[in-house]
């Protein structure tokens, strides 16, 4: 997948921030897939075609060539495929099939991801900040990258982040977890209107596990 377009300003975020351990490497996926409603998932008989690398969003290496600090903790909630397939799609536009909360095999790294047909969409990662709040990511990269937009009265903050060839990502801000909406180069003819976005971020915090 694409270095983050988050990257950059999240290195600004960490600058001055400790690591706190090392990232595993990225290894092939082993999936599992959600069905239309949030029922519990099963094993994917095709799974979803990755892009060649599936490291999370906003933990790739930076443009710079520099590793981020492993200062956001992955793995916090069991089932990262916070909308369904029809929310998804509702927030694309288009038919969406599948989400599946995918495994990486030799790191039990997790994300979900969408697909309309075999084609891949976009991703959902959730993180725990471990050395500063949500709420704080959210102002600092709305800040340090270039056409970030807040939108106003979601979760505690919340951004779209345009990306080179029609990419984009959403952060949301819970009270402890940072939620990162991904939609890939392609996934949409038109960048969704800012009540799409709203919607799916608003879904996005209601299906967090209490």
């Amino acid at each position: 997948m694409r270095p983050s377009i988050l990257a950059g300003a999240l290195v600004v975020v960490f600058a001055s921030l400790p690591a706190c351990g090392a990232q595993a490497p990225d290894a092939g996926p082993a999936t599992s897939t959600r069905a239309a409603t949030p029922a519990a998932t099963t094993r994917a008989s095709s799974p979803i075609q990755l892009p060649v690398t599936t490291r999370s969003t906003t933990t790739p290496p930076a443009p710079t060539g520099g590793e981020l600090p492993d200062d956001l903790v992955p793995n916090v909630v069991e089932d990262e495929c916070l909308l369904t397939p029809a929310q998804f799609g509702g927030l694309v536009g288009r038919a969406v099939g599948r989400a599946e909360n995918t495994e990486l095999a030799g790191t039990a790294r997790r994300s979900c991801f969408y697909a309309a047909g075999d084609e891949p969409l976009g991703r959902i990662d959730v993180y725990a900040p471990a050395a500063t709040s949500a709420a704080e990511l959210v102002t600092r990269i709305t800040a340090n990258s270039t056409g970030a937009r807040p939108l106003a009265g979601i979760g505690q903050g919340c951004a779209v982040v345009p990306g080179q060839q029609g990419s984009f990502e959403l952060v949301v801000a819970s009270a402890s977890m940072l939620l990162v909406l991904t939609l890939q180069p392609g996934a949409v003819a038109t960048p969704p209107a800012d009540p799409a976005w709203s919607a799916a971020a608003s879904a996005m915090l209601t299906a967090l596990p209490a």
